[in-house]
């Protein structure tokens, strides 16, 4: 089940973050006073806020969400984008749904199992509800998975069983990161998605207008690109870059699954 997320700062600008909500801008001051001038010397706060604040669930929200599920050697892409991010959380949770009444009975086409798994913790079996799918996707442990998770607390929902629980280490989660399998724990920055597709002569997905930090510029019509555009119009624009994506990630695991023995 390959996922990716695109995101934007809750407002505008800084000041609208300070109009709309000083309890938050207090706790924004806070972190760029404490730690972010550290690193990011050169930019003003409010540059800071615009290129760098979607980074996190706290004082980002998701703009859209796109899947891929792969069903008989066929990929299907299928997103999710609305300005009422609660809406669009609660789209997204609702295709995790388990049938409860099938949880016994382990089918194919089903998303879930109940189990018995042992914890280390109690030091017995515990019934759990295990999904037969895996979230795929670049930087998901760390990036997606729990932004998603943070923003579904935020707004109130609960969020779907199949995201891994913050508690469980990474190899016990259900989920494949193709930045750890590729990266073959290299201590280095992390490599991007791009960089990966142009290096297995894949195509890049980030070669348009949008891309990385510039999604928030796009998204609140401060480029050239996006000023005359409707919602609607920025909307699709989004989502099919989110797609990119998740064609990228599908590209790059069959890559990764059909490499020619090298001994």
């Amino acid at each position: 089940m390959f996922t990716d997320i695109e995101t934007v700062t809750q407002y505008e600008s800084l000041e609208e973050l300070k109009k709309n909500n000083e309890a938050l801008y207090d706790c924004f001051q806070y972190k760029v006073n404490n730690w972010i001038r550290r690193e990011y010397k050169e930019m003003t706060q409010d540059e800071y806020y615009k290129q760098m604040g979607a980074l996190y669930a706290e004082y980002g929200k998701i703009v859209c969400i796109s899947v891929g599920r792969v069903k008989n050697g066929e990929l299907s892409v299928f997103s999710f984008n609305d300005e009422d991010e609660k809406n669009l959380l609660k789209k997204f949770c609702e295709i995790f749904k388990p049938d409860m009444g099938k949880l016994d009975k382990i089918g194919r086409d089903n998303w879930y199992e109940k189990r018995m798994v042992w914890s280390k913790h109690t030091k017995r079996e515990h019934p759990q509800i295990l999904s037969h799918y895996y979230l795929t996707g670049h930087n998901i442990i760390s990036f997606d998975i729990p932004y998603i998770s943070k923003r579904c607390i935020f707004n109130g929902l609960m969020p779907p069983p199949i995201i891994p629980k913050g508690h469980l280490n990474r190899w016990e989660k259900q989920c494949i990161d193709t930045r750890d399998i590729i990266n073959n724990g290299a201590g280095m920055a992390n490599p991007s998605l791009e960089a990966f597709a142009v290096n297995m002569g894949i195509d890049n997905p980030k070669d348009g207008d949008v891309s990385g930090r510039k999604l928030g510029d796009y998204y609140y019509k401060r480029m050239d690109a996006s000023k005359n555009m409707t919602r609607q119009q920025i909307n699709e624009v989004i989502k099919n870059y989110c797609e990119k994506d998740i064609y990228a990630l599908y590209n790059i695991t069959n890559y990764s699954n059909n490499l020619e023995l090298s001994w």
